[in-house]
């Protein structure tokens, strides 16, 4: 979602490297990305450090992770109302 929405390689950088390229002007909102960043921490504690989360941690990035895209999905443009005349 993130290399997609921000042209931002996610996939290559590491976690700090991620925030710091979308952060500020990409997404002003601290809280956004504070959120962001707590699912990849998680992530990667998960995957290099091979802790396993626990269920409340699961839980939680999986509602930081749909808010995150809830937040910052392209917003369709309004329809403009067509005229009869």
């Amino acid at each position: 979602y993130i290399e997609n929405r921000y042209l931002v390689h996610a996939l290559e950088l590491t976690t700090d490297e991620t925030i710091a390229l979308i952060s500020g002007s990409l997404i002003p909102e601290k809280e956004t990305i504070k959120k962001l960043h707590s699912i990849l921490l998680l992530a990667d504690m998960a995957k290099f450090a091979k802790q396993q989360p626990i269920g409340s941690e699961n839980e939680d990035s999986y509602k930081n992770a749909l808010l995150f895209v809830s937040l910052t999905k392209y917003m369709d443009e309004p329809k403009k109302a067509e005229s009869n005349e």
